[in-house]
């Protein structure tokens, strides 16, 4: 996540989580409901991720009951954008992680992925 800075013009990093700490990756297609200008509602559908992240050790017993802390959902500009970060995750996790850190792609089918 990033936060942009007004004083400087800059954006800087806020939060990062490493690629091993994603327990979960699911492609989503939420529906927006949308006024036009004719006053007909709309549905849109909207191109989201959702990072569903790994129990930390650390937590509080709270904190680890509280799945809200645990999930990000990602609105995309639009279905190309989202496919090639999921295609971009899966080709890093594929080549840098072991089998039992790579996070599960749920909802995604991969080119170069062999069933």
């Amino acid at each position: 996540m990033l936060k942009f800075k007004e004083k400087t013009n800059d954006f800087v990093l806020k939060i990062h989580w490493n690629l091993n700490e994603i327990n979960s990756i699911a492609k989503l297609d939420d529906k927006l409901k949308q006024t036009s200008s004719t006053g007909s509602t709309v549905n849109n559908s909207m191109p989201t991720i959702e990072l569903t992240f790994k129990n930390d050790l650390n937590m509080s017993n709270n904190e680890a009951n509280n799945d809200e802390q645990r999930k990000l959902v990602w609105l995309c500009e639009n279905q190309q954008e989202r496919n090639d970060f999921l295609d971009t995750l899966w080709k890093l996790s594929d080549q840098y992680l072991k089998i039992k850190e790579k996070p599960k792609f749920l909802n995604y089918q991969f080119e170069s992925k062999q069933n």
